[in-house]
């Protein structure tokens, strides 16, 4: 595969993988009666249980939807980066792209399998987003 159709093929990833987070997300919300983003935490949509967390109560019809999107989103981001990535010479600041997208790539999909209840889960879900966030948002 030629250079330009690698890069072609990232970037429609990097494109498509906000896109499906999102989607996810306005699913797993619009099937919550009553669910606002200004009271509820996002990792509340992927608790597929009747569950108290904070003194909420959380339960997301649609979970599956927000957890899916997770990790599609992962999965998407990663391939991405595996195509746009300069695979000739890398750079120290290339290595750290790839080292922080893995952390996203590995933290979204714990997040999408540890929901943050039951309690058992949740310090599971708490090390996933942690890594999920640090690496993203970096």
């Amino acid at each position: 595969m030629n250079n330009r159709t690698r890069v072609t093929l990232g970037a429609i990833a990097l494109v498509a993988a906000p896109l499906v987070f999102w989607a996810g997300e306005a699913i797993a919300a619009a099937g919550w009666p009553g669910y606002s983003y200004a009271t509820y935490y996002i990792s509340d949509l992927g608790v597929p249980t009747h569950e108290t967390f904070d003194g909420r109560a959380v339960y997301s019809p649609l979970a599956w939807a927000i957890n899916a999107g997770w990790i599609a989103n992962a999965v998407l981001i990663l391939a991405a980066v595996l195509q746009i990535r300069p695979f000739r010479r890398p750079t120290a600041l290339s290595r750290w792209q790839l080292v922080l997208s893995i952390g996203y790539c590995i933290g979204l999909p714990i997040v999408a399998i540890f929901h943050e209840g039951p309690a058992w889960m949740s310090p599971f879900h708490a090390v996933g987003a942690m890594i999920g966030i640090a690496g993203g948002n970096v």
